[in-house]
Formats: C-alpha cells, structure tokens, sequence
C-alpha cells in the first residue's frame, strides 16, 4: 500500500477545546510550508474529479489512501467510505452501536503489513475495522481500568519490527499487541511540557523522526536512542530548529524536507552537506491591495512519489512541483471553472493530501472533493 505522506489530519480536537485548538490543528494538520522561489505556470493538465454528484458523502475530504486490495479508502468531515472505482460503500457513525463508527469526522486511515486497517477520528479515538465482519472495533470502548480516552487521532505509523505508533491531540503513543491497548511514550521521546506532537516519519532505514511544536527527534529503533537538540553528537544543523515542525519527508536526493507550523516554511536539508535552505510562497489575493501586507502561503502534507518528484499542495492556488537541476518550483494553478481543471476551493482551512496509486495516477483529497491526475503526464 502507498499511503500520504502524513499526517496527521488536522486536528487536536476534544468536545472542551474543539473551537480554540482549531487554528493550531490546521497548521499541523495540513503540513505547512512555503516558497518564494518563483515559477513557470501551466494550466494544459487534465484532471478528473470525484465530488458528491459522483457518490462522495461529502466534498470536504481529509485522507485517502489505497490498501493492498486495490480499494480506495476516502475520510471525510461526514463519514468513511470504500470505493472500487465505480461504486462506494458508505460507513458512517452510530454512537448506540459499540461496532459501529462512533465519529463521523475520519482523519486518518492506515493499512499495516498484516492487511489491518486503522481509523483515526477528531473526538472518539481510533478503531480497527474488520473486513470479515464488518464490524468497527473502538478502542475507547474498551479501555482497562484507570485508563484514558485517547481522541483526536491524527496519524498511524509502522516501523519496520511491526510496532503501531499513533500520533494524537496530547501526545505520542505505541500500540502493546499483547494487552491490545495505546500506551503513551511521551517520556520515552523527551516530550516537554508545553511541547506538543505533529507527525511521525520514517526513513530509509528504519529510524522514526517526529515532529514536534519545539523541533524534532530522532528516534534510533536498533539503538534504543533518542537524539534531538540536547543530544546531538554529529552538530547536525536541523536539531538546531527551535521551531514548530509539522512534517518531515525523506526524497532520494539526499534531502530531508521539514514543513513548518506558524512561520510558514520549508526546509531543505541536505545530509552530506549538513546544511538548511529555506522557502516559502507568497500568498496570492483575488483583490491585491497595496495596503495588504505579504502573507506567507499555507501548504498542505508535501509529497514525494515513487519516482522521486516532490510535490507541495498550495491551499489557496494549486500544486507546486519542484526541479532539482534548477532547484526551483512550477505552479499548476487551480482552474474552477474550467471542466478538467484543478479544483480548490481557497481559504476554507481544510488540508490537501495526495495519493499516489498503483497506476501511478495522482489523487487529491480537498476540500472541493478528489482530483485525479496522472503523474506522468505531469512531469514529462
């Protein structure tokens, strides 16, 4: 399975503190970054759409991934839903059935190795869905004794020994198969008191990196050791970040790219050079006015396909790719209204995620429902 590169869907929500963690979860969430390198524009690609007039529950789409069966698996505001490119299986929530969805709002789904597919949701916590049965497990419905809900799940991650890890609203935690519970590892990672969690990545090798509101960590599986900016014997630059980091990705360059929270960066990091290169985009208005002050442009999760190109969803405007040999960007820009355009609809704080399938085409989740490309023609 190839899923988003994620995280986290957007959200570190709990019934008390649903509207003032908003803004924070949309910065996490959407993996933010930005550019400033600037742009050959083209419009002559073709897109597919698949919105609520095609059978979506609904446009505002948060994850997509495509599990090992070749199903496509859609998470939205209102509902989960399967489809096999021509039909969908809607699954939404019953609070009065233990088996059944207890959140309509799906942030994340994951598929592991062993084919189990996990579902994260905004206020009730991350469940296992059963393909034999149909049935929905809820883990918050079966908790031991003295234990704590777990909600506003964002991300599900596996390591290459198999292990579960979950990033949430309050922390990081990693799945016991044996008592098949959560159990926190906050303390394992040197979470500090005020620092709070954004994603999990994993490298080439097998090392967990995890983005945090004060930097990141690296987490060495085969060692059984954490580095970060108090342990960092190799002086590399990017522990130096003191900086709300939302997402980390790995291309085949050489690089590690970080997406920032609030500044509204990305970062360029290059292993054998140990050194960081900045970007941003600058936001673009319907109404310029010489009196609006330059505002950064907010990005959603970036995106690296299985062929090596690095692709970073702008919120209000479109895609930007980017070229190494000239180490700059290229904007397809959103086209509304034309038929086989890319369609987004700006400034609404819903994230952009994209899938990459098994026939190389391109799926977009947005807030305008999913569009398809094909990733090919986009490049060549």
């Amino acid at each position: 399975m190839i899923s988003i590169i994620f995280s986290p869907i957007i959200y570190r929500f709990t019934y008390q503190h649903f509207q003032k963690r908003q803004a924070f979860l949309f910065y996490v969430l959407i993996f933010l970054g930005c550019i400033n390198i600037a742009i050959a524009q083209k419009t002559d690609y073709l897109f597919n759409h698949i919105t609520t007039e095609k059978g979506l529950v609904s446009n505002q789409v948060s994850t997509i991934i495509q599990d090992s069966k070749g199903y496509i698996w859609i998470g939205t505001q209102t509902g989960l839903q399967r489809y096999d490119g021509k039909r969908f299986v809607t699954y939404l929530a019953n609070v009065h059935d233990e088996n059944a969805l207890q959140s309509d709002w799906i942030n994340t789904v994951y598929e592991d190795s062993k084919q189990r597919l996990w579902i994260g949701t905004s206020v009730a916590g991350a469940c296992l869905y059963n393909r034999n049965t149909g049935k929905f497990y809820n883990f918050n419905l079966h908790l031991s004794a003295g234990a704590k809900k777990i909600n506003g799940i964002w991300q599900f991650l596996e390591d290459r020994q198999g292990n579960i890890w979950l990033t949430a609203y309050d922390g990081y935690y990693k799945f016991n198969e044996a008592s098949q519970h959560f159990l926190p590892v906050n303390k394992l990672l040197q979470m500090g008191k005020h620092e709070l969690p954004s994603s999990i990545s994993m490298d080439k090798v097998g090392n967990l990196w995890f983005a945090t509101t004060t930097g990141i960590k690296k987490w060495v599986n085969k060692e059984a050791v954490l580095y970060n900016k108090t342990n960092n014997p190799q002086h590399l630059s990017l522990f130096d970040l003191k900086i709300s980091v939302s997402s980390i990705a790995f291309d085949d360059k050489g690089f590690i790219w970080l997406g920032t929270g609030y500044d509204c960066m990305l970062y360029r990091y290059s292993v054998a050079g140990n050194n960081l290169k900045s970007y941003f985009f600058n936001r673009l208005f319907k109404k310029q006015s010489l009196n609006l002050p330059v505002q950064k442009e907010f990005l959603g999760g970036f995106f690296i396909s299985t062929n090596g190109e690095l692709m970073v969803p702008l919120l209000s405007r479109g895609i930007a790719l980017y070229n190494y040999s000239r180490d700059s960007f290229s904007i397809i820009n959103s086209a509304n209204t034309s038929v086989h355009g890319l369609h987004l609809q700006a400034n609404t704080f819903v994230g952009i995620l994209m899938l990459e399938d098994k026939e190389k085409n391109v799926w977009m989740a947005t807030d305008a429902g999913i569009n398809i490309f094909n990733l090919i023609s986009l490049f060549f």
